[in-house]
């Protein structure tokens, strides 16, 4: 029931529902909607499709979804009640016939598995030297090229006179130094 404030006389009378009591009641001035709170939990909202604004008014204008055809025939295929439970059903004390075998995760074989480079995910090693088909290596650059003829050699340059070396062609014609 709405009573009047004034007079306590009702104003409405409306049956909320059967069984149910209401625990609580708001108003809303701005969307001319009444909320009421019953003692299930649910609520309940009223509103007058004429004067009222927004609020409630914006889902029941959205109407029903609708359902195809093929909604309708995979729900009822669907199992019902237990039969729809998926997943893994787990019997820790099951007789021994019945058990499922778990191998557990010892530490011995987390340590042989991480050993093993693909078990353990681990990446291609650099490798050294020219590249050869479709192994992954570091190419050598021109620099590490000619250090490691130099140090293959065993030429010592250190304590040389480069001059020396340019003498022996003269002989050919050829002039490097200048005099």
């Amino acid at each position: 029931r709405i009573a009047d404030k004034k007079s306590s006389q009702p104003v409405l009378e409306i049956d909320v529902a059967k069984g149910l009591s209401i625990s609580n009641i708001a108003w809303n001035n701005k969307l001319n909607q009444i909320a009421v709170g019953l003692s299930d939990g649910s609520v309940r909202v009223f509103y007058d499709a004429k004067w009222s604004t927004k609020g409630a008014k914006l889902p029941v204008s959205k109407g029903l979804r609708k359902t195809d055809d093929l909604t309708l025939l995979l729900n009822s295929r669907a199992p019902q009640g237990s039969a729809g439970i998926l997943g893994e059903i787990r019997t820790p004390h099951a007789l021994p016939l019945f058990r499922e075998t778990v191998e557990k995760d010892t530490k011995r074989k987390r340590e042989k598995d991480r050993q093993d480079p693909i078990k353990s995910r681990r990446p291609d090693l650099p490798g050294t030297g020219i590249k050869v088909s479709e192994g992954t290596s570091a190419g050598l650059n021109f620099q590490q090229s000619v250090l490691s003829s130099a140090i293959a050699k065993n030429n010592n340059i250190a304590g040389k006179d480069p001059r020396d070396d340019l003498f022996k062609y003269n002989g050919e014609g050829k002039e490097y130094t200048r005099t």
